[in-house]
């Protein structure tokens, strides 16, 4: 496994985290991590997610469940072996129309307080009928476009690191990946919620409760 998989998040730092997202001079970088700050999508999710609008101008993101679903969001080169992509208008609108089951939505939750006002050119007003997807308002469509800019813009920072649940957490600093994050709002969803594992797993659409037991330990 890579080291970023074994870092965590401190409760202690998070709102360092934010305010590093926040201050990313990247824009596609700092809006990709920030929407995944605000609902805990996968990478993959996110690059191929759009925003809406509910009747109450609440804001939500649909994207096809790529780890619950029968949908493929990976493609293939032989320099780069199996990444995630986006994976067209074409695709999804055909998805939308014709295959719903494949989607997940939930509504956004900016629990670390992250601007996320320029989301507001990419929110469209009928759910079933997007014009904008997110990754129309990124020049990076693919994790591994997106990472090596990740690389370049974000600042070491302190995580907690263990390999393996019988390791206490030791404190080191490390660039996180994109997953990372996706702890961070798990994590402090779970402690929005007062410790209440089953509503955050209902929002998190998770099938295996035992993956927030994983991510919340220790923060």
């Amino acid at each position: 496994m890579k080291i970023s998989s074994y870092c965590y998040p401190s409760q202690e730092d998070a709102k360092e985290y934010a305010a590093h997202v926040d201050n990313l001079q990247d824009q596609d970088i700092r809006r990709i991590l920030k929407l995944i700050m605000c609902c805990g999508f996968r990478f993959g999710e996110v690059i191929n997610s759009y925003l809406f609008y509910d009747a109450d101008r609440n804001i939500f993101v649909r994207a096809p469940a790529s780890k619950s679903r029968r949908i493929n969001l990976l493609k293939e080169r032989k320099t780069l072996g199996h990444y995630t992509t986006f994976i067209g208008r074409s695709k999804l609108l055909s998805y939308i129309r014709t295959n719903q089951n494949v989607f997940k939505s939930v509504p956004l939750v900016n629990l670390f307080n992250v601007d996320i006002t320029e989301f507001e050119p990419l929110i469209n007003e009928d759910m079933q009928n997007p014009k904008m997807f997110f990754a129309d308002g990124l020049e990076v469509k693919s994790y591994s476009a997106a990472f090596k800019r990740l690389k370049k813009v974000v600042d070491e920072v302190k995580v907690k690191y263990r390999q393996h649940e019988d390791e206490a957490s030791i404190t080191r600093y490390y660039k996180p990946s994109f997953h990372f994050y996706r702890k961070l709002f798990a994590s402090e969803l779970n402690r929005a919620y007062n410790y209440n594992f089953l509503k955050t797993v209902d929002y998190m659409k998770w099938r295996n409760i035992n993956i927030i037991l994983q991510y919340v330990k220790d923060y």
